[in-house]
């Protein structure tokens, strides 16, 4: 054990005091916090001294060199000043360890706190994890939506099924769909007016429609594993090829000469126009890492594959290199109820044309009254596609949808 410290100045000069007035001094005792004696904490290492004060020595009391009441005022004054500098070392030094013991726990906490809420810790077999930080890294990943903006609103035929849609050279040319009801169309963009109409097969159900750089048109069907290959001035057919698995939505790269196709999963396939029944390659069309399934009518816009999604009011914008969704418009809304006919039912979203000339994008829906001419709106922060349609980030959920269509 360390040696005891010497008595604190004030109670110093009182020993002195009491020494010249003949007092008995006795050694140092060690000085007790309740039951406890203060040497048990190492840090403090306290000692006192506790005086008792005797009698006055008779020859001083002859003399008469001290008033009697001097000796107790002086042993009250000695005892004051002794326990005062006790109560003074002791509430310091008791004071310096508490502070310092709560600084450390406040320290490991909170070192406690940020290895937990940031980096997750194991208990057992359990991982602790910051599920917020996760879902914000998770959202962080996925592709940006942006509003619309409607342009102008055109008529439109409440009969036709539209399933492709595209602009040339002043026109829109429509497919339409249904067994019995198939065919291919041209339309007067502003009147909604059908100027020029081909019939297809009863046993056919159009899908896609493309159109390359040399005046023909490439028309997918459904379920027939067959796609048709018409004139663009006459829709007369002038070519058929064959491919696996049903027929969605067709685009063709004029300029690379390019015709991708979709077929209802998260695969678009890519083959060149001279040659439409052999596949050059696939890709998966990807958000976030997750694969989007359901594409369907799709159009080449300024470099990007724009895809409707089925079932959603959403269009894909898609990086054509690498199948990754670059962003995403919300159209939800794009047609109010209001302009619906009393009576009329109308399906989903489906249909864009782009207007290379003047940078037009048109989009309208299947038996919709109306088509839109729109623009990419605002960026609506903070919203992603596994929001506004979270059943295609569910494969649960895509399998059940799949189920309805198969």
């Amino acid at each position: 054990m360390p040696s005891p410290a010497p008595p604190p100045p004030a109670l110093a000069w009182s020993l002195r005091n009491c020494s010249q007035l003949g007092f008995r001094l006795p050694p140092p005792t060690t000085l007790f916090l309740g039951t406890k004696p203060v040497s048990r904490f190492p840090e403090v290492q306290l000692r006192a001294f506790s005086v008792q004060v005797g009698t006055m020595p008779s020859s001083a009391k002859r003399r008469k060199q001290v008033p009697p009441w001097s000796a107790g005022a002086t042993r009250r004054a000695t005892r004051v000043r002794a326990h005062a500098s006790w109560v003074e070392q002791l509430s310091v030094s008791t004071t310096g360890v508490i502070a310092t013991a709560v600084v450390g726990l406040v320290v490991v906490a909170v070192a406690v706190f940020m290895v937990v809420k940031i980096s997750g810790r194991d208990k057992g077999h359990v991982r602790v994890r910051d599920t917020r930080l996760e879902a914000s890294q998770s959202n962080a990943s996925l592709a940006p939506v942006y509003g619309y903006d409607v342009v102008l609103r055109h008529r439109h035929d409440m009969n036709a099924f539209t399933q492709g849609l595209i602009f040339e050279n002043g026109w829109l040319y429509e497919s339409s769909g249904g067994y019995g009801d198939s065919d291919i169309r041209r339309v007067d963009v502003v009147t909604g007016e059908v100027v020029q109409v081909k019939e297809l097969a009863r046993d056919v159900f159009a899908e896609g429609l493309a159109s390359d750089r040399a005046g023909k048109l490439f028309l997918l069907s459904w379920k027939n594993e067959m796609g048709f290959v018409l004139d663009r001035s006459t829709l007369d057919e002038v070519g058929r090829w064959v491919y696996d698995g049903p027929g969605w939505g067709a685009a063709i790269d004029a300029h690379e000469g390019w015709l991708y196709m979709s077929n209802g999963s998260s695969v678009i396939r890519k083959s060149r126009v001279e040659d439409p029944g052999k596949v050059v390659s696939e890709m998966e069309v990807r958000d976030g890492g997750v694969p989007i399934n359901f594409l369907n009518e799709m159009e080449w816009v300024a470099g990007e594959l724009w895809c409707n999604v089925w079932y959603t009011e959403l269009i894909a914008r898609v990086d054509p290199g690498t199948g990754q969704v670059r962003s995403w418009i919300n159209a939800a809304g794009l047609l109010q109820r209001t302009d619906i006919p009393r009576g009329h039912r109308v399906d989903v979203l489906n249909g864009i044309a782009y207007d290379a000339s003047r940078d037009r994008v048109f989009v309208t829906g299947k038996k919709w009254p109306f088509l839109y001419q729109i623009r990419v709106g605002e960026l609506q922060s903070g919203v992603t596609a596994k929001q506004l349609a979270g059943f295609l980030y569910r494969p649960e959920d895509v399998a059940t949808v799949r189920s309805w269509i198969a």
